[in-house]
């Protein structure tokens, strides 16, 4: 799953911050709750948010968290912050190539939900660029060129 990755960080981030949340967050998902999940998401956009000063893994977090609250110009505009941060080479940047390539996926994806194909096509080569045989985009770019 897409959010996995940032689903695990941020509940490291929470449990650290408080452990009563993670408990509810736990409740809300097995409740199948999405006004509970929703608000987990939220929670820890605001405890993203108050950092001062904020890592790259950090900026694809909030904007991993607005995409899954379906705030799609918020994650479009961290997104495309990033990739300027990344090709700046910026000293708070870890693991470069695999967070470009989140990035990437996540900006064709958005692109594509939002009938978007030029872009979605754009970010999804980005990807394949770093990772030929990468399942998903594939995937998408064989819809794509299926409704030709």
């Amino acid at each position: 799953e897409l959010y996995e990755y940032v689903k695990g960080k941020l509940d490291e981030l929470l449990l650290r911050q408080e452990p009563s949340f993670f408990e509810e967050l736990k409740s809300f998902k097995e409740e199948n709750n999405r006004n509970g999940e929703r608000h987990y998401y939220l929670r820890g956009l605001e405890i993203l948010e108050a950092k001062k000063e904020k890592s790259a893994d950090d900026i694809f977090r909030m904007a991993s968290l607005h995409k899954r609250l379906n705030n799609f110009d918020s994650a479009e505009a961290l997104f495309l912050r990033l990739i300027e941060i990344l090709d700046a080479g910026s000293r708070n940047m870890t693991g470069s190539n695999g967070m470009r390539l989140r990035v990437y996926f996540h900006l064709g994806e958005m692109y594509f939900q939002a009938s978007n194909l030029r872009g979605a096509i754009r970010y999804f080569e980005k990807t394949l660029e770093i990772i030929p045989i990468h399942f998903k985009a594939r995937e998408f770019m064989n819809r794509i060129n299926a409704s030709d």
